[in-house]
Parts: C-alpha cells; sequence; structure tokens
C-alpha cells in the first residue's frame, strides 16, 4: 500500500480553459520531490465531463480541455517515476447527464426531484441523485 497520496480534486466548469500549458514532467517531479507515491487523477467529474479523448463519447469531453491528451500524459509520467495513479470517475452526481437525461433523476413519487439529502429541489442544482436501478 501507497503510504503518502493524494486525491487531485478536479471538478473543473466548463467555462474554464484547462490543459492549455500542462506540462507531465514538471507535474510528475513535483510530486516525486514531495514524496507523494499515488496521484488519484480524474478520468470524469462531477459535471459529467471526460479528462481523455474518448472515440465514443467526444460530446462529452470537457468543454475548454485543451490537451485531450491530459490524462494519459498524468499516468505516463508519473508511472515512469513509480508513482500510482488510480482514476477516478463520478458516479450519481452528474451535471451532465442531469441536463440531458433528467429522466434518469431521482424523484418523488409526484415527480419532483430529489437531491443528496433526500429533500425536493426546484431549481437547477448540480446536487441532484441520480438514479441506478
Amino acid at each position: 500500500m501507497r503510504k503518502r497520496t493524494v486525491h487531485l480534486d478536479f471538478h473543473t466548469s466548463p467555462y474554464v480553459e484547462v490543459g492549455k500549458d500542462f506540462n507531465s514532467e514538471k507535474f510528475a517531479a513535483t510530486l516525486k520531490k514531495a514524496h507523494v507515491n499515488s496521484i488519484t487523477c480524474f478520468a470524469r467529474d462531477h459535471h459529467g465531463y471526460l479528462w481523455y479523448n474518448s472515440k465514443h463519447h467526444p460530446e462529452m469531453i470537457h468543454p475548454r480541455l485543451i490537451n485531450h491528451n491530459l490524462l494519459a500524459e498524468q499516468i505516463q509520467a508519473c508511472h515512469q517515476l513509480d508513482i500510482k495513479v488510480p482514476i477516478y470517475s463520478t458516479c450519481q452526481w452528474d451535471e451532465y447527464c442531469m441536463l440531458n437525461h433528467p429522466e434518469w433523476l431521482c424523484r418523488t413519487p409526484a415527480g419532483k426531484r430529489i437531491n443528496v439529502n433526500g429533500l425536493i429541489w426546484e431549481m437547477h442544482s448540480l446536487i441532484l441523485m441520480m438514479c441506478f436501478v
């Protein structure tokens, strides 16, 4: 088991440009210098966007992701320095699916949307429950 781990929390708005000046070698070297030996990187965030170049769902790639190889470059650079890279993918909170598939949201018997606390939620919110049946 790795002793020094980091969870790179990366729920980034679709209005923010990402990855333009990313340098994978500098990224991994910084982690190594800090004695990090495992970092969780994002494959998909709570906005529902992908952080890699998807052939099957290109419409779900983060709209302002400049470097579509960001995740692959993070993994490759870290592995070269013996840093493990588990990946994160959102489950249950997904703004993309909420907006594009409202039929997937949890609802009360009366059809009202439910948030994570089981409360009825009338407004747009990222924190709505997705149903997995």
